[in-house]
Formats: C-alpha cells, sequence, structure tokens
C-alpha cells in the first residue's frame, strides 16, 4: 500500500517531467477533481515485441483497440447529437489490396514520409489535435473481398 503523500509525490513527479497530463478537470462537492492520462501513448519497439507469445501479441492488441474505441466514444460524446463526420474529416474504413513484401515497404516509407509533414506541427488556434489509427496485417484467406 502505498501512502497518498507519496502517491501525490509521484504523481508530480510525473506531470514534471511531462509523463502525464491533466486530461480534464471537474467540481464535485466543491473541490477541482482531476483526471489524468498519458501525455502520450505508448509505443513498443520491434525489440519490444521480440519472444512475446501470440497471446501476449493478442493481449496487447486488445487493449490497443480498446484505447481507439475509448477514443473514437470521446470524440462522439463531445460532439452535437448527429456529429458532421465529413467536416470533422473523420472516419473508419478498411482495404484489401494485393502487394508484396517489396511494394508494402515502398508504400509504408512514403506513408511515413507524408505523416511527418504534420507529426511536428506544433499547437495553434487553427489547428485540432488529431489522431490516425493504422493497422496493417496480411489476411488469411478467408476473408471475403
Amino acid at each position: 500500500m502505498v501512502s497518498q503523500p507519496s502517491l501525490y509525490r509521484h504523481l508530480k513527479m510525473l506531470l514534471d517531467g511531462g509523463m502525464v497530463v491533466v486530461a480534464e478537470t471537474r467540481q464535485v462537492r466543491g473541490i477541482q477533481e482531476k483526471r489524468y492520462q498519458l501525455a502520450q501513448s505508448p509505443h513498443l519497439s520491434t525489440e519490444d515485441f521480440s519472444g512475446i507469445t501470440k497471446e501476449q501479441h493478442l493481449h496487447y492488441f486488445n487493449a490497443y483497440v480498446a484505447s481507439l474505441l475509448k477514443g473514437f466514444a470521446d470524440y462522439l460524446v463531445g460532439s452535437p447529437e448527429k456529429p458532421d463526420l465529413l467536416a470533422d474529416q473523420t472516419g473508419y474504413t478498411e482495404t484489401a489490396f494485393y502487394a508484396t513484401a517489396e511494394e508494402m515497404g515502398l508504400f509504408l516509407q512514403k506513408f511515413l514520409e507524408a505523416l511527418k509533414i504534420v507529426t511536428g506541427n506544433p499547437p495553434a488556434p487553427d489547428r485540432r489535435r488529431r489522431k490516425l489509427a493504422i493497422i496493417s496485417h496480411p489476411l488469411t484467406g478467408k476473408e471475403e473481398d
């Protein structure tokens, strides 16, 4: 068990170090309640994934998909009754295609180059923070076109 003062000291260190941020504040019976979140999503490297089991991969993927669901639900909750996905440039889709390993590598290289155009942007009044999620995997042949 961790004492409350110790917990707050550790939380302050995480805040000061930029690891966590205040995601939301609200008044609860005259006291300001804060909800914290990681400053950025954790990123596991290729080395982090080497040697883990299929079950562990599925566990991490489930956590990832759950975070996508939560983020999209938060977007919908903060939107009008009928959100304008077109105006918000929001959507979800999937596309199946054929590609060699070389073609896929070239595609990913070009995609990452294009992504660098926006990922380095600092916050600005006319910029809205956005999330782009990509999931890529070979199809097993059981899926329908």
